[in-house]
């Protein structure tokens, strides 16, 4: 695994292991409201694309911390519906917003 300027939960995504790190402070302020809200505790068939809509770009931003690189519209086309949720908690729990178990 390559080298990366912030440590992170490990996500696998395109055939490589990402490693997820926290936002910084000032993306976790933008993004707080967001983060911590309830609206998203269950993901159904009414909300999955607002779910994606609203977090992809938030995943965006905590991914290319480490990884430049990865824009919205790859993750776009590499997160499924499973990896999204993955993805989502790896910032969350990166972030210090959720507990997040080891292999999770």
């Amino acid at each position: 695994m390559p080298l990366v300027p912030f440590k992170g939960v490990p996500l696998y995504l395109n055939s490589q292991k990402y490693l997820v790190p926290s936002l910084s402070y000032a993306q976790m302020k933008e993004n707080y409201d967001v983060l911590s809200s309830k609206d998203f505790e269950h993901i159904t068939d009414e909300n999955f694309q607002r779910f994606f809509d609203t977090f992809l770009p938030i995943v965006g931003i905590a991914i290319r911390r480490n990884y430049p690189e990865v824009t919205d519209e790859l993750l776009g086309g590499w997160l499924d519906l499973n990896t999204f949720a993955e993805a989502v908690s790896a910032v969350k729990g990166a972030s210090g917003l959720q507990v997040i178990e080891p292999g999770e």
